[in-house]
């Protein structure tokens, strides 16, 4: 899509536009049609009407006179309405094609593989992409705008203008040629731009929200930061006006030189229309009408080139990477249901992210019977969250395979695919300004559950309720209760433990309570898990002796598999963990 010009882009985003809304557009079409002929209605019989006066000698052509200027007068009427209603209409046009817009560009980004999150040119394509769904609309219809709006008043008054003086016509489509070339450059130069600014605009984003945003603003005020990422986003903005400045100097010096060439043109036609006017090749009143409307033939050829033309051109990039974005969003990401009795095998899994040359999943071979309840240990950094988004099906593997299997049936290969029938608890998980029964039944929202099961829920994992019980509305954003960093993070456990699965994947699900509500929480955990799969990662090794199983993570690898009792036997990475915990945890008594 990339060597596509203006005219493919604006095609491609009116079919989306079409496919959005077909009536509705159609009706912008005739609405524009009819607003263009209204202009050329005007001059037609603003020149009846001027030689009618011309002719009159008798009182019959006095009846001409008044019906000419009653023609005359609601030609200039239709024009003024059609002039409001077409740009009414557009405006709301826009606004009911917005949300579908919005829909489909929102919908593609959650089918994107999670990976692409990872890529900043991706990140630079959504930033890019979200902007530009705020501008298909006016830029799209730019080019209806100007076949069945300009073409058509432009077109209709070529062939008034040749059948007048053939030469004329000519001469006003010669003034189009240095516009259209002023439009190419100011075209090429935008998408330059654009290109140029997008990870800028990224930037001052992020700068932005460390000020305002009220995850981070306690960091920033204790730390003293306000003032340095206040410097680090107005530097960049200045950077960003900069190269901004630059462009509108050299749009503006080719600007000048074109208006120039418009005016040298502009005074050749009067002084044509002057001479025919002389020796009688046209009527004093086709002088008239077209002395007059050359005023407004050039303000509708400055608006066409200078404003439509060229600020479509400036943002047809706009629509470029909306396109480059929701290109096949009609396509549902591949899916695979984990049933319940399916084993979980991998096969020479290995991994990287976009930024390291280094697996942070290296060869990794396991298999995971149905039901069994699995600790995941290791330190930062070893691969075990990474592990755990490979196997919810967020990271697709580099090379070997995933798949599902029964004992008496085919394996059937999950690489690449989506995953149903798991449900996970994030290590940063998400604080939803919502009441605490849309935060747990967010996992899960076609599930049927009364508020009693609900309750029930938060009973079991110490979810502290009050008097409005699971409809309090949690954040103080919105006049709401706020809760604690281990109240929030029992809300993502619960919200975790309501949605139907057959494997749960917990990643550090309480590293923000205290070690003795942790342990009763942990075994409420694995309570819960019962005949599910269950994966837990955790820092605590006295938690991991409740698990069936203990794979231990190191570079990427897994080093130790065993029991707790098995693995505490043997010399390695786990009982090291183990000891220094220990003694960290026997210093800290004393």
């Amino acid at each position: 899509m990339n060597k596509k010009g203006f005219v493919y882009y604006n095609l491609v985003g009116l079919r989306v536009l079409f496919h959005l809304k077909q009536k509705a557009m159609c009706l912008y079409c005739i609405l524009q049609l009819i607003h263009g002929l209204s202009y050329v209605a005007q001059v037609f019989f603003l020149q009846r009407f001027y030689d009618s006066i011309t002719a009159y000698d008798s009182a019959t052509n006095k009846y001409s006179i008044i019906l000419n200027l009653i023609f005359m007068g609601l030609s200039f009427l239709l024009a003024q309405i059609m002039n409001g209603v077409a740009n009414s209409y557009g405006q709301i046009l826009n606004e009911s094609l917005q949300k579908g817009l919005n829909g489909i560009l929102y919908k593609k980004i959650s089918l994107m593989d999670s990976m692409e999150f990872e890529h900043p040119q991706k990140l630079d394509m959504i930033n890019k992409a979200v902007n530009g769904s705020q501008m298909i609309f006016w830029v799209s219809t730019a080019l209806l705008d100007i076949v069945f709006f300009y073409f058509s008043y432009f077109g209709m008054m070529s062939c008034y203008l040749f059948s007048t003086q053939p030469l004329l016509a000519i001469s006003v489509i010669l003034v189009f040629i240095p516009n259209v070339i002023s439009y190419f450059i100011h075209m090429i130069s935008f998408r330059k731009l654009e290109n140029q600014i997008a990870p800028m605009r990224r930037k001052t984003e992020s700068f932005l929200g460390y000020m305002t945003r009220k995850e981070y603003v306690k960091e920033t005020r204790h730390l003293g930061l306000y003032h340095f990422f206040c410097e680090r986003y107005e530097n960049t903005l200045r950077k960003i006006n900069e190269l901004n400045m630059k462009l509108q100097y050299k749009k503006g010096f080719i600007d000048f030189i074109v208006c120039m060439m418009t005016v040298l043109f502009y005074g050749v036609i009067v002084l044509m229309l002057y001479q025919y006017t002389i020796i009688n090749k046209i009527t004093p009143g086709a002088f008239a009408a077209v002395l007059l409307s050359l005023k407004q033939f050039y303000g509708f050829m400055y608006e066409l080139i200078e404003e439509r033309f060229a600020w479509a051109s400036q943002n047809v990039i706009s629509i470029e990477n909306y396109l480059k974005c929701i290109e096949g969003y009609h396509k549902e990401k591949e899916s695979c249901h984990y049933e319940k009795d399916m084993n979980i095998v991998l096969k020479n899994v290995c991994f990287s992210y976009p930024s390291s040359s280094k697996y942070a999943l290296d060869n990794i071979n396991l298999t995971i019977p149905y039901g069994e309840t699995i600790a995941l240990v290791g330190e930062n950094g070893s691969g075990k969250s990474t592990l755990c988004s490979v196997l919810e099906g967020l990271y697709s593997p580099d090379q070997g395979d995933i798949v599902f299997c029964q004992s008496d049936a085919k394996e059937i290969s999950v690489k690449g695919k989506s995953r149903i029938g798991i449900s996970a608890v994030f290590q940063k998980f998400v604080q939803y300004r919502m009441s605490i029964k849309d935060n747990i039944t967010i996992s899960d929202m076609w599930k049927n559950t009364s508020d009693k099961d609900i309750e029930k829920i938060c009973n079991n994992v110490d979810i502290h309720l009050d008097k409005d019980g699971i409809g309090v509305m949690l954040g103080r954003e919105f006049d709401g209760r706020e809760l604690s960093g281990g109240q929030w993070q029992r809300v993502a456990i619960a919200r975790g433990i309501y949605r139907d699965c057959n494997l749960i994947i917990m990643d550090e699900p309480t590293s923000a309570i205290d070690p003795i509500e942790e342990s009763k929480l942990f075994e409420k955990i694995y309570e819960y898990s019962g005949e599910k799969t269950a994966i837990i990662v955790t820092h605590r090794m006295a938690l991991a002796k409740l698990a069936d199983r203990v794979l231990v993570m190191k570079n990427g690898k897994i080093v130790q598999d065993g029991t707790h009792e098995q693995l505490l036997q043997k010399e390695g990475e786990y009982k090291k963990l183990y000891q220094m915990q220990m003694k960290w945890y026997m210093e800290s008594n004393l």
